[in-house]
């Protein structure tokens, strides 16, 4: 019987330890894309603010132009 009771916590053991390691393969990944979506958003906004100061450039030209001319 005790041999049972053996067995049984060993298999409790590796099934807690193959959940830890799922857990922090898990976690990895997880963190992984965040940081993915993080590049992303500020790759995202720094276009976006390369549009608006083209924009603004232009425009400030434009004005110049018609004022000035």
């Amino acid at each position: 019987m005790k041999s049972d009771y053996a067995a049984h916590l060993s298999l409790v053991h590796d099934s807690q330890d193959e959940r830890k390691k799922l857990k922090a393969k898990n976690m990895d990944t997880i963190n992984q894309e965040k940081q993915r979506k993080r590049d992303i958003n500020a790759q995202f906004w720094h276009s976006i603010k390369h549009v608006v100061l083209l924009i603004a450039c232009a425009a400030l030209a434009i004005y110049t132009l018609i004022h000035f001319a």
